[in-house]
């Protein structure tokens, strides 16, 4: 098993991927390399993206899933561990900074439930 990965020593594009991941549920690589890519304001190739990939499932921090069509990506429990754990120095963001995006919490918490499911095309993320 390896051992407990540090946000900071990921990749740029690794930790994109697990705050996508966290925030919005599982989602296939093509989705995964469109939304990198607006990010990087430059195209991020498939075999960029699948490395990146291979990186965060070797660390446990994200799961692949076979679904009816194609691959599906997931973070796991480590992935948000690790995201929470580089956060937890952060102070709590103050209701006017907050609350029209994640009324009633922090967008911490709001990340910490987000893995739980997948957001439905069309469905409204936040």
């Amino acid at each position: 098993m390896p051992s407990q990965t540090r946000f900071g020593d990921l990749h740029g594009v690794e930790r994109d991927l697990l705050l996508i991941l966290a925030g919005s549920g599982p989602h296939s690589p093509s989705y995964l390399k469109s939304t990198v890519s607006v990010g990087l304001s430059t195209s991020l190739t498939y075999r960029r993206l699948y490395s990146h990939l291979n990186g965060l499932l070797e660390a446990e921090l994200v799961v692949a899933n076979e679904t009816t069509d194609g691959v599906s990506y997931a973070i796991t429990d480590a992935g948000v561990a690790t995201i929470t754990n580089h956060h937890t120095w952060l102070p709590k963001p103050q209701p006017h900074t907050d609350s029209a995006r994640y009324p009633g919490d922090t967008w911490l918490e709001h990340l910490g439930r987000g893995h739980s499911r997948a957001i439905a095309p069309g469905e409204d993320n936040g």
